[in-house]
């Protein structure tokens, strides 16, 4: 159980770097629309979560699988000032392959909660959900060339209320601990299936098995929109 306070103004976040006068303006040629853009949420968030792990060495797996599930829900019979349900599902697979290993990973998120739109706004989108339970992507261990949570729906400032991330990597020894790597990510949050714009990231790296688990040294580059032509992503430990 989580209790959530969360109180923003969604205004304040898109323009408040205008002058008063600006900013005046920009509310009144909003008008009625205003109130979408305010966030005061209270409330209780009941979660259950359900894990499945199964590895042949959990420092150097060459053959394993993860499987997780997360249930969580809000409503305003249980106190809350906000209603969501919301399903998120994430896997890794990692399979011997010749000499290598494959590794697949794969993630979806689902949401029910409601949007409303800013049609002043250029029809922005403004999910009636704590920003906290917002979907978002891109980083070092969802899609590689994007820096962490930079994919969003086209049409929102914060997250959206679904989300799907897809992996395909193929890591090959070299010499004694060393290994090096390819992949492909790609991945997508958003609130309508007909609003997926996916970011897909192609990269290569290296592998050192340490002590501790695999260090991993990924040089990525993104196939689409992103703010800067490539990343260079560090993470540490085990996949699972």
């Amino acid at each position: 159980m989580t209790y959530l306070t969360e109180n923003y103004d969604l205004f304040d976040v898109v323009f408040g770097h205008f002058t008063e006068s600006e900013q005046t303006f920009i509310e009144n040629f909003i008008g009625d629309e205003r109130d979408i853009l305010k966030r005061d949420y209270q409330g209780l968030v009941l979660g259950a979560d359900w894990i499945y792990r199964d590895m042949d060495d959990p420092l150097r797996t060459r053959r394993g699988d993860y499987l997780r599930l997360s249930i969580k829900a809000a409503h305003e019979s249980l106190g809350s000032n906000f209603s969501f349900l919301q399903a998120h599902l994430r896997g890794s697979r990692i399979r011997p392959l010749g000499d290598g290993r494959l590794l697949l990973r794969g993630e979806a998120g689902y949401t029910q909660a409601e949007t409303q739109i800013v049609t002043t706004l250029d029809n922005v989108e403004a999910n009636q959900l704590p920003e906290l339970y917002e979907f978002r992507t891109g980083g070092d261990r969802s899609v590689r060339g994007y820096k962490f949570e930079e994919l969003l729906p086209n049409k929102s400032f914060t997250g959206g209320k679904h989300l799907w991330v897809a992996s395909l990597e193929y890591e090959h020894p070299i010499i004694a601990n060393w290994s090096v790597a390819a992949f492909i990510d790609a991945g997508s949050a958003f609130n309508r299936i007909d609003d997926i714009d996916a970011g897909v990231g192609v990269g290569g790296g290296v592998r050192w098995f340490s002590p501790v688990g695999p260090v991993r040294l990924d040089l990525a580059a993104p196939l689409t929109d992103a703010e800067s032509p490539f990343r260079i992503h560090i993470t540490i430990g085990p996949e699972f």
